[in-house]
This record gives structure tokens, C-alpha cells and sequence, in this order.
């Protein structure tokens, strides 16, 4: 149980990290790269990797995208 619950902890972590950094870019107008943020020695399993690199591109850009343009459509 302690370890389901550090590893939901990670990618929680993990997940904000990536849409902070994402956010900063379009800020910024720069590019990043799609690599999540890790801590030194720490791995994803596939399922973990795909959602952190799914969130932040496919929601959180297309809401933004939606807010941008005056059109906010709840989900």
C-alpha cells in the first residue's frame, strides 16, 4: 500500500511539474522538450510516461487554446 501510494505521489508530482513547464513555454514563447522532470535515478513505467506526456499536450494546451480564443467548454 505505502508503495502505490508513493508511486500515485510521483506522477502527481511529476504531472504538475510537466504543466508548470509547459505553461513557462508558452509564456515564454519557447520550445521544450516533451521529457517529463525527473528526480535523479527516478524512472516512469510506460503508462506513467504516456500520461504525463498525454495531460499537458492533448488537455491542458487545448483548454488554453479554447480560453484564448473566449470559448471555455467545460468537461
Amino acid at each position: 500500500m505505502r508503495e502505490k501510494r508513493c508511486k500515485n505521489g510521483r506522477i502527481e508530482r511529476v504531472s504538475s511539474a510537466q504543466q508548470w513547464r509547459v505553461l513557462r513555454a508558452l509564456l515564454d514563447g519557447s520550445a521544450i522538450s516533451a521529457d517529463p522532470i525527473l528526480w535523479k535515478a527516478e524512472t516512469l513505467d510506460p503508462g506513467e510516461s504516456l500520461t504525463i506526456w498525454y495531460e499537458p499536450h492533448h488537455v491542458l494546451l487545448p483548454e488554453l487554446a479554447d480560453m484564448k480564443d473566449g470559448v471555455h467548454i467545460a468537461h
